[in-house]
């Protein structure tokens, strides 16, 4: 979610940060963690524009380029995992409002659970 955070801020992922972050990991994590880790930050800007497309279509009253940064990176992520790792809707859901809990506002795993699940209704 840091690595996604940076990049909604500086429109890349920076490859300082992703060494930092694989050291970081080399030293906590399963090998299986970095392999995600490289696998969603690899392909999610070739499918950016697509992501973004269908948060805009779900998050019904608002405006995307008022959406906060945080909660932009876990729907991001969310889709991501979704569409393009087979990772089940219930888990990449689960996974995202968990995360808003901890990250965001109040109002975020709600409004996170209800712009994944207005996307599973919708396929």
């Amino acid at each position: 979610m840091k690595l996604f955070y940076e990049y909604e801020i500086t429109g890349s992922f920076q490859d300082d940060t992703m060494r930092v972050m694989e050291d970081e990991f080399k030293k906590s994590t399963a090998e299986t963690d970095l392999t995600y880790i490289n696998q969603i930050t690899g392909g999610f800007s070739d499918k950016k524009e697509e992501i973004d497309a269908i948060i805009e279509k779900n998050i019904v009253g608002w405006n995307f380029d008022r959406l906060s940064k945080l909660d932009l990176s876990i729907l991001r992520i969310a889709l991501y995992e979704m569409i393009y790792m087979d990772t089940p809707y219930k888990v990449a859901i689960n996974e995202a409002v968990e995360l808003a809990k901890v990250y965001s506002g109040d109002k975020a795993p709600s409004f996170i659970n209800g712009v994944l699940g207005g996307y599973v209704n919708s396929r």
